[in-house]
């Protein structure tokens, strides 16, 4: 399935840009015009300066552990990139929802099924400590589907937002 979002997607993804990743934590996120080869942030900084939104949150999903051949990790993607690039609100993701649906010719149902499966697998295999590093205020519970939306957008949103 390939979507395109105005531009913001990309098929790319290069080896090292799934290293480093600690930049993600509130400690380790400086302002990117203060320090642009600041080791820990030199994706950070590519993904902030070319607006690639795909590719943060693809290396984050990696290292959740997520299945990265799942179709409901790849709806989970699209999602956070339609509601990121229009500016929505997590309480607005059915209309991600149906168009992943109806670009795929299946029910909202199902598509929300298939992120729900893919976020139990991700809880089912990935630390505890690896959420908390990349969510602190991640509370513990159950990835819920609304709650790891709300989660990761609003992350996603300090990344982008602390940076420009």
């Amino acid at each position: 399935m390939k979507y395109d979002l105005l531009g913001l997607m990309n098929d790319e993804t290069s080896a090292h840009s799934f290293e480093q990743l600690s930049f993600l934590t509130k400690e380790n996120c400086p302002i990117v015009q203060e320090k642009p080869m600041y080791e820990r942030t030199t994706v950070l900084y590519e993904c902030i300066t070319t607006n690639d939104c795909k590719r943060l949150i693809e290396i984050v999903v990696r290292r959740l552990e997520f299945n990265m051949r799942s179709k409901g990790t790849e709806y989970f993607i699209y999602t956070l990139l339609h509601l990121f690039h229009y500016n929505y609100s997590s309480k607005q993701c059915d209309s991600a929802f149906k168009e992943i649906a109806r670009q795929e010719n299946i029910s909202v149902s199902l598509v929300k099924k298939r992120i729900i499966n893919a976020l139990n697998s991700m809880d089912n295999s990935a630390k505890k400590e690896e959420i908390y590093r990349y969510f602190p205020e991640y509370d513990g519970r159950h990835p819920s589907l609304m709650y790891s939306i709300d989660l990761a957008l609003e992350r996603l949103n300090q990344i982008f937002d602390r940076n420009n």
